[in-house]
């Protein structure tokens, strides 16, 4: 890509980086958001907790791209990012606890082993 192409896309490097990674959370949040269709919210949790794990495992690059090198060098940019991608993922298991709270109202609050 040139250079122009590239600054026609991105302001710069770090927002190539960030639209990247935002790209990446709204991935994988559509892939949690299946785990909603689960018959019961434990296995929701569980599949979603499985996916989880395995979706960043599968990718170790972008792995330590977003958990070390998005806090180490991404400043305050890079920060909001990341803050703005977890409110997202928050807002969505709010969601789904709320969901699940009126499908099914004597589920077990917390699970104990």
């Amino acid at each position: 890509m040139s250079a122009s192409a590239f600054y026609t896309c991105f302001t710069d490097k770090p927002d190539c980086f960030l639209q990247a990674i935002a790209a990446t959370a709204t991935d994988l949040r559509a892939e949690l958001l299946a785990t909603a269709e689960e018959p019961t919210w434990l296995d929701s949790a569980r599949r979603g907790t499985t996916l989880y794990l395995q979706w960043w495992e599968t990718r170790p690059a972008l792995g330590r791209a977003f958990f070390i090198g998005l806090p180490e060098a991404g400043g305050p940019r890079a920060d909001a990012a990341r803050a703005q991608i977890y409110a997202d993922f928050a807002a969505l298991f709010a969601r789904w606890r709320g969901a699940r709270a009126r499908s099914s109202p004597s589920s077990p609050r917390c699970i104990r082993s």
